[in-house]
């Protein structure tokens, strides 16, 4: 027996108010999964919102501003 036949069955035990409520559980539950899936808090959605300042050459000179040589 499928899934479905499976559900079919238990729901035709149900009174017609109990079918009202699992059809809006239903009906939700469709709206939710048609939505796009949006991470807010994601690491990547994080990373996203990073924001980085600093000068042009601090990729090459780094070692220069860790040490105090240079000055962003």
């Amino acid at each position: 027996m499928t899934t479905k036949e499976i559900l079919f069955r238990e729901i035709s035990k149900l009174s017609e108010a109990e079918v009202e409520d699992l059809y809006r559980v239903v009906k939700d539950f469709l709206r939710a999964k048609a939505r796009p899936v949006k991470r807010k808090n994601g690491i990547m959605a994080k990373l996203k919102r990073v924001k980085f300042r600093a000068p042009a050459d601090l990729s090459r000179d780094h070692d220069l501003y860790v040490i105090g040589e240079k000055h962003a």
